[in-house]
């Protein structure tokens, strides 16, 4: 059904983001989650805004798409 393929956006947004995230694409991988993040939010897509908001503490990347408190500082962006 059309609910359950909008509901995936959201979960392909954060693999999107995490296989950019991976491959050095900080800043690429930052806006694609931010869009995600609006996706999710606007769908209700609670599980999936709960994972990625567990892959970006992972990434040290805060919800804002900036670096979370106590994350590596610029010269750990690879």
């Amino acid at each position: 059904t059309a609910t359950k393929v909008a509901v995936q956006r959201a979960e392909i947004g954060r693999l999107a983001g995490l296989a950019l995230w991976q491959l050095g694409r900080r800043s690429r991988a930052r806006a694609v989650w931010r869009r995600t993040l609006a996706t999710g939010t606007a769908l209700g897509a609670k599980p999936e805004l709960e994972r990625l908001a567990l892959d970006l503490a992972e990434c040290g990347v805060g919800l804002d798409g900036g670096q979370a408190h106590g994350a590596a500082g610029p010269e750990d962006n690879r």
